[in-house]
């Protein structure tokens, strides 16, 4: 379950989504930090630094 959510994450980056809080509530999770944690854990990045390296690749 956490994968999917995880996913949705992702996808709400590539959309443009910048705040932490409102992508871990959007892809279901009530608690941002938890959600910075199970997302690390699964991407090996936290949800920032994909921000981050996401709007890069955007703006070339």
């Amino acid at each position: 379950m956490s994968t999917i959510r995880i996913q949705h994450a992702c996808t709400l980056i590539s959309q443009g989504f910048e705040s932490v809080s409102d992508i871990s509530y959007h892809s279901g999770f009530l608690d941002a930090q938890y959600f910075s944690k199970i997302f690390k854990k699964a991407m090996k990045i936290t949800p920032t630094q994909h921000i981050h390296n996401i709007k890069a690749q955007q703006d070339k």
